[in-house]
């Protein structure tokens, strides 16, 4: 009866594949509610649920890729307050007006701060679509979180093909990104809708993060997601100051246009090896593929200081497979 109410053609998908999924959950919440001794409350049946659920996809879970900047809105539990592709809109437009608002900034100062809020802005943005994302998928969710963040991690190769295209002039590509942050947000509340998996919103709980982190795994899973947090960013930042450093030393005429394309060409990679990990973890396990991408990168990260200054096609080669496992 819950799915025939709450069923759309719209969500793309036949009705029996929709019912089974509550046919499920009731199953699942009838086997609760019996196996226990003490019965407890559906509200908090349904909270212990979402710890176990969290202890048990955490420590595996490779996909989520925050920063260390947009965590205030993830401790306030927003995601799960309002409508995600609300969220979306006003992150894409906050953190395009920041962007933009650097071009008339009067010191470093204002800078920094504006970059910070762009950072920010991010938490509205990332786990809103991956909650979107994940609403429309049961089975397969692993390679449809890959795809998601690929495109994420091409958005944010795109800007070092601006530079490469505008070269010194860095205004316009700022204007430029800012635009398409604000179309994407805009599309995003326009079009998209939500999944028939999609999670339901919850009432607003300041005790929710100590009681996942009491959780030794959470805890793990988090030092170590910080720790790959610093090798992916700080790749990201540093590559392509490498590969103009590295193309200069080796004699390379354009030596910064060329940085910048080797940096797009690395971080761009990551699109790729997203969707295939994606893929894998799915049939492999996410905590073993996580594991060789880290190795991969660590690798590639040693090789740096052997192709630095020599053949370029060493190097592009080098940063490509680097941004492709460190991203994975």
């Amino acid at each position: 009866l819950e799915a025939a109410r709450r069923y759309s053609p719209e969500y793309g998908v036949k009705f029996i594949t929709y019912a089974v999924w509550w046919i499920r959950q009731a199953i699942m919440q009838a086997l609760a509610a019996g196996g226990s001794a003490v019965r407890l409350p559906i509200r908090k049946a349904r909270l212990a649920a979402r710890i176990r659920g969290l202890r048990g996809c955490l420590p595996n879970h490779t996909m989520l890729q925050y920063t260390a900047t947009p965590q205030a809105p993830l401790l306030l539990n927003i995601a799960d307050l309002l409508n995600a592709r609300v969220l979306m809109f006003i992150g894409s437009v906050v953190g395009a007006a920041a962007n933009a608002a650097v071009l008339i900034a009067p010191g470093s100062t204002a800078v920094i701060a504006l970059r910070f809020i762009t950072g920010a802005s991010l938490a509205l943005v990332y786990p809103p679509a991956m909650k979107i994302a994940a609403g429309w998928f049961l089975d397969g969710r692993g390679f449809a979180l890959g795809l998601l963040i690929g495109a994420l991690t091409l958005g944010k190769a795109f800007p070092y093909l601006l530079t490469a295209v505008f070269g010194s002039e860095w205004r316009a590509p700022m204007l430029m990104a800012s635009g398409l942050a604000v179309i994407g947000g805009t599309l995003v509340v326009l079009i998209v809708r939500d999944g028939p998996y999609v999670a339901p919103t919850a009432p607003f709980d300041p005790h929710a993060i100590s009681k996942v982190l009491s959780s030794p795994g959470a805890r793990l899973a988090t030092f170590g997601y910080l720790g790959h947090m610093w090798e992916l960013y700080a790749m990201w930042t540093w590559v392509g100051v490498f590969a103009t450093a590295s193309f200069a030393a080796s004699g390379m005429s354009h030596a910064t246009m060329a940085g910048s394309i080797a940096a797009f060409v690395a971080i761009g990679s990551g699109a790729l090896g997203c969707g295939l990990a994606g893929y894998a973890a799915d049939r492999l396990g996410r905590a073993r593929v996580a594991m060789w991408a880290m190795l991969a990168s660590a690798t590639c990260a040693a090789l740096t200081t052997l192709v630095f200054g020599r053949s370029p096609a060493l190097l592009y080669g080098l940063v490509v497979l680097w941004g492709f496992s460190v991203r994975s």
